[in-house]
């Protein structure tokens, strides 16, 4: 791998983190109403630091100035002068999605366009929090009048406020008397393996003294004999005196990618006081303890700006030691315990998951090859063997598979935004509820299951939440929901969504269907409840009365469907008209497992998925009353129902012969049920399934195949394509 090809790997990086980063932003934001308090606001700071951070060093100077723009403006919240806000959640989202578009788009944009909407954006947020704000020059501002400001782009929320001409230019004449140099003592103690990491002390230094006029004194004492140098290690700590009108976050954010490992500590002082080398460790160590733990005798050797000397690990408001990118104290045994949390934490490629997956499924056809011939040559050696490979190998693929999930919280999060910035812009009022985030899914499934469930809600919230006024006319509370949720049930996972809106209406859906000729009038009358919800998810059906920029184009439910199925998915809708509208999505635990009915036909072997059988029949039991499969009609008679049939030899044109017996899986699909005739069902199987590959990708039926233990191939039978081909 070139030098390029790892800066593009590292960029890559940043911005799949940046974007995590961003998204804990947006939820700290979002629940800052209900979850207020230090922490937060601190996890909030730490997000945009470390975003600032890293962007600086890839290269990314707009996102960089941006957020270094919005710490400075809302740095009085974190100081606790000023509280979030309406305005100022909404107008900090706002910049936090520019933020994410310029990542996500390489700032591709240029400075005289990003310059405006960065001083839009700032200049909004400084609305919320009581900052003064630039209306223009001249005739534009009045001194002696106020001067109202109209704000209506927050998602539906108008705020007013009255800006005092006079009051703006004595805020910048403070504000410009305020500035002054301030006396910083700097304690820096790096890890000893800091340079494997990328950094080397002497440039941090250097950009310390860039911020001022500085003197270093380096501390020697932990050097070890000459033998016992490692050129690859740091032994020496620094303490720094700085005089500089910077801020002490600005002296922070140069050591803010060291890892934990490495201690900070940085206090502004009135008066400057060298450590004594034995009391140098101490003071960093004792920075994170309580006045009350402190010793009587301890001895004073820093005075701190805000007046009186203040003991050794004493803390105050302003002037508490702190690690880069956290307000709280410093512990060296937290930073320990956070390390070791660090190392047990890694990412991996998921490609590599992937291919261990695949490798452990060679382990089950192996293991299932072992139990054969165990069997044939009668050991009991053998057989024990085989057991005991068994297991381990049982508990090696779960264990694998279960490497691939993650929960599906982070997508429920994402939601929340979306609901926000939705029902504000519709006029609603919509409480969002989840439960069951904790349940995990494939990490595939979850990256492709986004779009599908945006549009579900997006649905919610523009067709099923009524108005304020609607609701309380129909005796509703004014407050609609709409609730996400999740739990397993089997290998399947059951994602629902649900909205307490006006349901659907049977009649109306019949009619539209009729009007786009999906169905004809006689076919109506025949539907079933189902059935009749299922005309949804046909291409181009919509039963929107108008266009809206958030749904009812006529597209996008048959997308919907179309998605789940391809993930091996299923979708059920009900509702009750005036009520709810409930979805329900059905996902296999993971794509690497398959579960199912072995079935043979002729000398061919087949997979049919688990989740959708419903019942096996013995089809030579049955008589010809009861089972038409020799009417030549395709349907057969199924506890008092007619289903259409599929016989797999005549599908995949096996063979026209027909067997002396044949077995029916009757299975469920989104239309209905329907049979599928083999000559032999084998029992159930569980196996990890493959990819076709490019030349077998385009075989209709088929969605994958597995090895069996004898080395014997077996396909998985795509039931949903099945069901359209027999249409």
């Amino acid at each position: 791998m070139d030098s390029r090809d790892m800066i593009d790997k590292f960029k890559d990086s940043f911005k799949e983190e940046s974007i995590e980063n961003i998204s804990n932003i947006e939820q700290a934001l979002l629940n800052i109403e209900f979850e207020s308090g230090q922490e937060v606001i601190n996890s909030i700071f730490r997000n945009f630091h470390t975003i600032k951070g890293s962007a600086g060093m890839f290269g990314f100077n707009f996102t960089a100035s941006l957020v270094h723009e919005i710490e400075t403006v809302l740095d009085p919240i974190k100081e606790g002068s000023e509280e979030f806000n309406q305005v100022t959640i909404d107008s900090t989202l706002m910049a936090v999605d520019f933020i994410r578009e310029l990542i996500e788009g390489d700032e591709a944009i240029d400075e005289v366009e990003f310059k405006a909407r960065e001083k839009e954006l700032i200049e909004t947020i400084k609305i919320g929090i009581g900052f003064s704000v630039d209306f223009g020059t001249g005739s534009e501002l009045d001194s002696d009048s106020n001067k109202k400001f109209h704000l209506d782009s927050f998602s539906g929320l108008k705020v007013e406020r009255s800006v005092s001409g006079s009051f703006i230019k004595d805020r910048f004449e403070d504000e410009a008397l305020n500035i002054e140099t301030r006396i910083y003592k700097i304690l820096f103690l790096p890890a000893r393996g800091v340079l494997f990491h990328g950094h080397k002390p002497i440039n941090l230094l250097k950009k310390i003294l860039n911020l001022g006029n500085g003197q270093i004194k380096a501390r020697v004492r932990d050097i070890p004999d000459l033998e016992l140098i490692s050129p690859d290690n740091v032994y020496v700590k620094w303490e720094i005196k700085l005089e500089t009108e910077e801020s002490k976050s600005s002296i922070e954010d140069v050591f803010v990618f060291l890892n934990d490992q490495s201690k900070i500590v940085v206090e502004e002082v009135d008066e400057f006081y060298e450590i004594p080398e034995n009391e140098f460790d101490s003071l960093v160590a004792n920075t994170s303890e309580s006045k009350e733990e402190k010793k009587p005798n301890e001895t004073s050797y820093v005075k701190r700006k805000n007046g009186g000397e203040a003991k050794p690990g004493e803390i105050r408001h302003k002037t508490a030691a702190s690690r880069v990118g956290d307000s709280s104290s410093f512990n060296f045994n937290d930073v320990s315990a956070k390390s070791k949390v660090n190392i047990a934490s890694i990412k991996v490629d998921s490609k590599k998951l992937d291919h261990l997956v695949n490798l452990v499924g060679e382990l089950v056809t192996i293991q299932s090859k072992l139990a054969k011939e165990s069997e044939n040559r009668n050991s009991n050696v053998l057989n024990s063997i085989s057991a005991e490979f068994s297991l381990l190998i049982n508990e090696l693929r779960d264990y694998t598979t279960g490497l691939r999930t993650v929960p599906i919280e982070i997508l429920f999060v994402k939601f929340q935004r979306i609901v926000k910035d939705l029902s504000s812009q519709l006029g609603k009022s919509i409480l969002y509820q989840t439960q069951g985030g904790d349940t995990v899914l494939d990490k595939s499934i979850i990256e492709r299951l986004n779009e599908p469930l945006v549009h579900l809600i997006r649905n919610s919230i523009d067709h099923g939440i009524e108005s304020i006024n609607e609701r309380v006319d129909a005796g509703k509370d004014p407050k609609g929901v709409i609730k996400l949720s999740a739990h397993q049930s089997g290998d399947s996972v059951i994602v629902v969504i649900e909205d307490d809106g006006r349901g659907l209406d049977r009649r109306k859906i019949i009619k539209k269907a009729i009007e786009k000729n999906i169905i004809s009038e006689a076919v109506s009358k025949t539907l079933s409840e189902i059935d009749i919800y299922n005309l949804i998810f046909e291409p181009g059906f919509s039963t929107a009365s108008a266009v809206t920029s958030i749904s009812g184009r006529g597209v996008g439910m048959d997308v919907v469907r179309k998605q789940v199925e391809s993930l091996r998915g299923n979708v059920i809708l009900e509702s009750e008209l005036g009520k709810y509208t409930r979805t329900k999505l059905i996902f296999p635990l993971t794509l690497a497992i398959i579960e199912g009915w072995l079935v043979r036909v002729k000398e061919e072997y087949f997979i049919v998925p688990l989740s959708s059988v419903e019942s096996c029949l013995e089809a030579d039991k049955l008589t010809y009353n009861k089972c038409g499969l020799d009417s030549g009609n395709n349907v057969m008679n199924y506890r008092g129902s007619m289903i259409s049939y599929i016989r797999l030899r005549e599908f995949f044109e096996i063979s026209n012969e027909k067997s002396s017996s044949e077995h029916v899986v009757v299975v469920n699909t989104n239309s209905g049920k329907i049979g599928i005739v083999v000559d032999q069902v084998l029992g159930q199987h569980q196996t990890v399934i493959k990819a076709l590959g490019k030349v077998y990708s385009r075989v209709e039926g088929v969605s994958g195949a597995t090895i069996l233990g004898d080395g014997s191939i077996a396909l998985v039978i795509d039931i949903d394509t099945i069901t359209k081909i027999m249409k």
